[in-house]
């Protein structure tokens, strides 16, 4: 899977309409939510197609058709072209931004029934209960905060996320509905 992106780019390997961008490393970091990304872009799916091994112990192909990140792109025929960067790393959190509701506490002298043993007037052994006074800690009331939750779920399709974390990106520097997935 990966995204072809359907317009006029000049690059270093040669002019292409169908640059194909894939993911080829993700990396999770649990402490610090931060998931980072690599992706390579290649002349057509297919150039990037014929890179990759079927075998572990097959040798290393030759990287024909691999783009560097820096081309020209025409936004259309008449354009003279325009200089941009299709990014390589893409860094994005985890965390989302949550309105969460904190509990406020009071330490409060409140009164409670208290259990004791005493004995009836047969000397059987009962409870009885006395009041007494002792400092607790009570909820007063709630404040809400924003804060930045961590969503560990969105591990459970990290696939899809990171892909659209790489669309997202890209249709900074190009027109959305030319970035097709493939």
């Amino acid at each position: 899977m990966g995204f072809r992106l359907n317009v006029d780019l000049e690059t270093g390997s040669g002019p292409t309409q169908e640059a194909y961008i894939r993911i080829d490393n993700y990396r999770f970091n649990k402490v610090t939510s931060e998931l980072v990304l690599t992706t390579t872009t290649w002349l057509n799916k297919d150039k990037a197609a014929s890179f990759n091994r079927k075998y572990l112990d097959e040798s290393l192909k030759n990287a024909e058709g691999l783009v560097s990140a820096n081309v020209l792109y025409y936004e259309d025929p008449e354009s003279e072209g325009v200089e941009v960067t299709i990014p390589i790393l893409y860094k994005t959190s985890l965390a989302e931004l949550e309105e969460i509701e904190f509990p406020t506490f009071e330490k409060k002298e409140v009164i409670e029934q208290v259990p004791y043993v005493s004995f009836d007037s047969n000397g059987d052994e009962i409870t009885k209960y006395r009041d007494e006074l002792v400092t607790k800690e009570v909820q007063t009331g709630s404040y809400k905060e924003k804060k930045e939750v961590i969503n560990i779920s969105v591990l459970n399709n990290l696939y899809d996320y990171a892909y659209g974390v790489v669309k997202k990106k890209l249709a900074e520097v190009f027109p959305i509905d030319k970035i097709e997935k493939i």
